[in-house]
């Protein structure tokens, strides 16, 4: 048999190498930490650990033979430590990383060089010829222009721009801006508009006067009739002869494809006369950083700015399928090393015999009975079980080997009973990028929409705005947007027509809105910031870190954003009277409070599924763009840093982008950026939470084609009235004109000829082109920051609490900015209601030990559901005013501290208390407790007023004596009372409606109010 040459050779060489090294590095490790001991202490293991590095450095020669013994290394100890259960930590592995190949290399060089020739040759020809009626030169002379003057330097671009030529251009401008939109379909590039349920991937290419001008040249030519079927070249061999031309000469050292000629035309661009582009802007040119354009009707916005006035009553919390988990902890409970070993084990063959579908599937049941799950692992561990079913084991162990370790270490980061569309999508992405390999990412991406179907019917998971996108036929989403001013001012506008939440609500929700959207906050770091992370200064430094309300996304989302000086006036005093009456409201006065929290358990986070539905419904009812939701408020203010860093004056271009002063945007630069200039895009990417600019660049930066556009825009022009004649940019008599009113009459802007192209080629303004939606006024809004006429529950508990503590009521009073008879009154009802006494002097409503302040649920599921109701409450009052305060009147007069829920002893007070609340309390939250309706004569009546309910037997009737009427005592169900029921319980009942009646009652009260109450109480 012949020994292998070759390819194969060569790879049986670098395995039996990998093998020796391998075997050396074993015995090293076996050297110093024995196979057959346990591992030593802690002190001792670092000291080997140590020793053994310095012989691996000098067993091996290369740094790659050491870098491949040390990993194997650590591999090996990791494996120990794992079995012998040791609390040491393993070491890390040894990570190399090349740094970027430099763009301008030696060829690069040679072939710019060369391109610059062919550049001047062209522009000498075009001085030369008296009169160019030469189709093929023309198009040639569109190309050069397209590539060198409007920065499109993209080889997919440019193929698409000339199929766009020989079809119909339809160019459109912004703010006198032309631009033409190019659909690309080709791998590597994101879809960033839907049209017709159908993702596209749409650029906007804004073109410099000069194009316009050669391509005003092309069409009058093209319209004779002899040249009616010339064609420009639609792919990139012929678009690469088209630019080389004939001439020989120029030709040498041009490289020989489109990519290496645009690569080439970066030296033209960057020497334009008057022109800057840095080297960010160059590489997105050349399709190296890519960006994605907005939606055309997206763009309008940015002139016009059309929105739908509201003014119908909205709620904040509208009923919908919630995520809904048996358990209350999504941490794990289970170690997830631990568990994906023990997923492992159930998985693996014992060598003896084939494992078959159904001892697989029994297997994963019983480890499901066994253990004590998180739900990321429930979710995995049934989603496992359920393949099986269907699957060949080898499939199972399949999709084990590539979903389960990537879904268990990523989704530790997450509460998944409280994700949201948006972080579960980010969830997905994040699997899906820390895979290395094109087919990895595929066959990761098919198993992730199966995974994410399963948990979403099995779990409830919330349904995702986007598919994920990432296999073979399918491209990666980016969902560009950008919120504009006015539509901003809206949005804060509507929250004033929410009737769930009262006005210190809808100001928290305005604060939190504008946080995210001035400093590209994302929903979960935004709604967990405590009063510490804010910092009480003049800029008001916000601190993004981990604690006990969330994680962050990721190491890089740990980082400080400056607040107020991106904040404007009015948002400015929205923000500070939130965090005033959230620090008034903190009687324990701790840091850890959270600063933005609704309802009434103020330690809870705000429900960001809420959030997030009421912000993109509103964004696209105010504009009639269907593609708005809430992470377009952080796509918007990122967006909006870079028009800062890279324009002069964009408040002026762009006003609807950027509403700061040109001081005001110096000052904002100088608190992210600093003093220099040259890493302001990894200044963003740290503002941002990114590791790298690439992610700010594919996903979050929507002006680059504007910016690149206008930059170029700024270039000036020196030639002859003759030469601006033939290249199409004017009349005669226009351009003697122009060039007599400049100072030097041989230079003059290319900006200066954009009146006459635009009128020449009938290019339409955007707004006249994009679809906008009907019934919609422009008129200027104003944000409503009125002071608040109505204060919640929370707040009046809060004031009670304040004077409980023995604060003066007149500094409680400004405090909390409330009239001071307002607050007397409150504490009058409050001492009133704590009079209130059964027959047998019992109190019947049940407070705080030693005060008169109600006694509050502190459970978390009640103090949700409390809010839930309080919120219902809001809207149902007005409508029905009376039977609720009858009910309130009913219950004050028969309930008892020593007894649960409501006594009546009519079957007709009983159905209309339980209609009265009917509006927030279902039947089964509800219990009865009978008392001697066994031979009640109303027997009838009674089961019909409590059909539905659960009833329980508390007092029997003896079949002997008088037959009594009966009652009942109509009891709240807890909100964990399964939970309580399994402790070995009968029944736990809820105190959370009698809190509210309590505390509805002392705002509503009139009790009599006393001469020197507050000092009466104080000194109580």
């Amino acid at each position: 048999m012949s020994n292998n040459i070759g390819v194969k050779q060569r790879e049986h060489n670098r395995n039996r190498h990998k093998k020796r090294i391998k075997s050396l590095a074993e015995q090293i490790l076996n050297r110093f930490f024995p196979l057959a001991s346990m591992l030593p202490e802690k002190d001792i293991f670092h000291i080997n650990w140590n020793e053994l590095i310095k012989e691996l450095s000098h067993s091996f020669r290369s740094s790659r033979d050491i870098k491949l013994g040390f990993n194997h290394c650590v591999s090996l100890i990791t494996k120990r430590i794992d079995e012998q259960q040791s609390d040491i930590e393993p070491p890390t592995y040894w990570i190399s990383q090349k740094a970027d190949t430099s763009i301008r290399s030696q060829s690069w060089v040679s072939q710019a060089t060369a391109f610059q020739k062919l550049y001047h040759s062209w522009m000498e020809e075009l001085s030369t010829l008296k009169s160019s009626k030469n189709m093929n030169r023309n198009c040639r002379s569109i190309v050069l222009s397209l590539i060198c003057h409007s920065g499109c330097c993209d080889p997919k671009l440019i193929t698409a721009f000339c199929k766009k030529l020989n079809d119909q251009l339809n160019i459109k401008h912004i703010n006198n801006m032309p631009f033409v939109e190019l659909t690309i379909n080709a791998p590597g590039y994101n879809s960033n508009v839907t049209q017709d349920k159908e993702v596209l991937t749409i650029y906007n290419c804004f073109l410099s006067p000069l194009t316009l001008g050669f391509i005003n040249k092309w069409l009058a030519l093209k319209s004779q009739p002899e040249n009616s079927a010339s064609i420009a070249p639609e792919t990139s061999k012929g678009i690469t002869a088209l630019i080389k031309g004939c001439d020989t000469k120029v030709q040498l050292n041009l490289a020989s494809n489109l990519k290496g000629l645009c690569a080439s035309a970066l030296r033209i661009i960057e020497r334009l006369p008057d022109v800057t582009v840095n080297q960010a802007m160059l590489e997105y040119a050349t399709g190296t950083n890519k960006s994605y354009s907005l939606p055309s009707q997206n763009l309008s916005r940015l002139k016009t700015t059309p929105i739908k006035h509201n003014y119908s009553p909205i709620t904040f919390h509208t009923p919908f399928a919630h995520v809904k988990f048996d358990k209350e902890k999504t941490r794990s409970l289970l170690p997830s090393k631990s568990f994906f070993n023990d997923l492992t084990t159930a998985l693996r063959e014992n060598g003896v015999k084939k494992l078959s579908a159904r001892q697989l599937t029994k297997s994963l049941e019983d480890l499901q009975s066994q253990l004590t799950l998180s739900t990321a692992q429930e979710i995995l561990l049934r989603w496992l079980i359920m393949k099986s079913k269907t699957c060949k084991p080898s499939s199972i162990r399949t999709y084990h080997s590539t979903l389960s370790r990537k879904w268990l270490y990523f989704s530790e980061k997450y509460q998944l009973e409280d994700i949201d569309n948006e972080d579960l999508l980010d969830l997905y992405q994040t699997l899906i990028n820390n895979t290395v390999r094109r087919k990895q990412k595929d066959l990761l991406s098919d198993r992730l929409n199966d995974f994410h179907s399963f948990a979403v019917r099995e779990f409830n998971l919330p349904l995702l705005n986007e598919p994920i996108h990432m296999g073979k036929q399918e491209k990666s989403h980016t969902s560009a947007g950008f919120v504009d001013e006015t539509l901003f001012r809206g949005l804060l506008n509507t929250i004033n027509n929410i009737i769930d939440l009262d006005n210190q609500e809808k100001l928290i929700i305005q604060a939190v809105l504008i946080i995210s959207y001035r400093c590209g906050l994302r929903i979960g770091e935004v709604t967990k910031l405590r009063l510490r992370d804010i910092e009480t200064s003049a800029t008001g430094w916000l601190e993004i870190r981990e604690n006990q309300y969330g994680n962050n996304k990721s190491n890089a989302a740990l980082r400080k954003v400056p607040l107020f000086p991106l904040l404007l006036e009015l948002e400015k005093n929205i923000v500070r009277q939130v965090l005033h009456n959230t620090r008034a409201a903190n009687i324990n006065r701790t840091d850890s409070a959270l600063a933005f929290g609704i309802g009434v358990n103020k330690d809870e986070l705000i429900d960001k599924t809420h959030l997030s539905r009421f912000t993109s419904t509103t964004l696209r009812e105010l504009s009639g763009l269907e593609h708005f939701v809430f992470h377009h408020l952080r796509h918007s203010a990122i967006s909006r840093l870079q028009l800062m860093i890279e324009l002069d004056n964009p408040q002026e271009l762009l006003p609807e982008a950027v509403p700061y002063s040109k001081t005001e945007i110096d000052r904002i630069i100088h608190l992210i950026i600093g003093g220099t200039i040259r890493n302001q895009y990894y200044a963003i990417a740290a503002f941002n939470g990114h590791g790298s600019p690439e992610v700010c660049f594919s996903h979050y930066f929507h002006f680059c084609d504007i910016i690149l556009g206008h930059q170029l825009s700024k270039m000036k022009l020196t030639a002859t009235q003759k030469q601006i004649k033939l290249m199409g940019l004017g009349s005669r008599r226009g351009i003697r004109q122009l060039l007599l009113s400049q100072s030097d009459n041989q230079t003059v802007s290319i900006k200066l000829f954009l009146p006459y192209l635009i009128q020449r080629l009938k290019i339409q303004d955007i707004t006249q082109t994009s679809a906008l939606p009907h019934n919609h006024s422009s008129g200027e809004i104003k944000l409503n920051n009125t002071k608040q006429k109505t204060v919640s529950i929370s707040t009046c508990y809060a004031v009670l609490q304040h004077i409980h503590h023995g604060i003066e009521p007149t500094e409680v009073c400004h405090k909390f900015q409330i009239e001071q008879e307002t607050v007397q009154k409150w504490y009058a009802n409050a001492m009133a209601l704590r009079q209130l006494m059964t027959k047998y002097k019992k109190p019947r409503l049940r407070f705080v030990e030693g005060s008169f302040l109600p006694a509050k649920p502190t459970e978390k599921n009640e103090s949700k559901w409390l809010s839930k109701l309080i919120s219902k409450s809001r809207v149902q009052f007005s409508e029905d005013r009376e039977n609720i305060i009858q009910a309130i009147k009913y219950c004050l007069d028969n309930t008892s501290s020593s007894r649960s829920g409501v006594y009546f002893n009519s079957p007709e007070d009983l159905s209309q208390f339980i209609s009265a609340f009917s509006f927030a309390i279902p039947k089964s939250k509800w219990r009865i407790v009978t008392l001697l309706l066994e031979h009640s004569p109303q027997k009838k009546q009674w089961s019909s007023a409590f059909s539905g309910i659960d009833t329980v037997v508390g007092k029997i009737a003896s079949p002997k004596g008088r037959k009594g009427r009966g009652a009942v005592r109509l009891e709240l169900k807890h909100s964990n009372e399964k939970h309580m029921i399994k402790k070995h319980q009968q029944k736990y009942s809820s105190s959370a409606l009698l809190y509210f009646i309590h505390m509805v009652s002392i705002m509503m009260w009139n009790a009599p109010i006393q001469e020197n109450s507050f000092i009466k109480g104080e000194n109580k």
